[in-house]
């Protein structure tokens, strides 16, 4: 068995498909515009939305069901070192449902709605954006303007 690519490739393609789907194509492509000044291509999008996130998900796949046992050497490691590795590779991973758990109980708590609650924790938040109060004013306006969003 070997995990140590499973930590690493999981909390990579969750990142990937997390900013692509839940902080959203358009916005990201909108703050990249409103940083750099150009727009971002529709095969930069496409690859943000569906090619690298499929791909790292296949990679993350392949890699798994062509694991073996773990050696060093001609050592080969027992069932508890194996199950501490595993542990250890997968405990990061896990943060991510817990931390989505606590985040859709703390908005259900907010509206007692638990379907609010489930949808509202995949949009962006309106905290999100620049920290120094003249860029976020700009930031906010450009927002509003290219992607109609009040905030």
């Amino acid at each position: 068995m070997s995990f140590q690519n499973l930590s690493g490739l999981s909390l990579v393609t969750l990142e990937v498909a997390g900013v692509a789907w839940v902080y959203g194509l358009r916005r990201l492509s909108a703050d990249i515009h409103f940083m750099l000044g150009r727009s971002t291509g529709v095969l930069w999008k496409a690859s943000w939305l569906l090619v690298i996130p499929l791909f790292l998900a296949g990679v993350l796949v392949y890699s798994q069901t062509q694991a073996t046992v773990l050696s060093y050497g001609d050592y080969v490691f027992g069932t508890t070192e194996t199950a501490v590795g595993v542990v250890m590779s997968v405990a990061p991973v896990l943060l991510v449902p817990v931390l989505f758990l606590v985040e859709v109980v703390r908005r259900y708590r907010a509206s007692g709605q638990l379907m609010h609650a489930l949808t509202n924790a995949f949009v962006a938040s309106d905290k999100w954006g620049p920290r120094d109060a003249k860029i976020r004013q700009e930031y906010d306006i450009y927002l509003e303007d290219q992607l109609g969003a009040r905030r």
